[in-house]
């Protein structure tokens, strides 16, 4: 028996919510797609991400993960902003 899993990404962020492409015959997907989510408040300071296999009866669950928005964005910019600009400069402004 043969079992083809047809994966996509529910992303959340806040009250906004996005979903992915379907990818399929693949143990690890790779979703090359971008989001505009807004960024509101406390309730913003978590993306969550949530896998999940469609089938014909539905979905199933495959696993989660949460991204802290804090550990990106460093004084307003994301660190690979903030590393170019320390790079460039001399200064770390972490």
């Amino acid at each position: 028996m043969t079992y083809s899993l047809v994966q996509y990404l529910v992303v959340t962020l806040g009250e906004a919510k996005e979903s992915t492409p379907t990818i399929s015959k693949t143990l690890n997907p790779e979703w090359n797609v971008s989001f505009d989510l807004p960024v509101v408040g406390v309730q913003s300071l978590l993306l969550e991400c949530v896998c999940w296999d469609k089938d014909r009866f539905g979905k199933d669950y495959l696993g989660e993960f949460d991204v802290a928005l804090e550990d990106i964005f460093a004084n307003g910019q994301t660190i690979q902003e903030a590393s170019r600009v320390a790079h460039l400069d001399g200064n770390t402004t972490f």
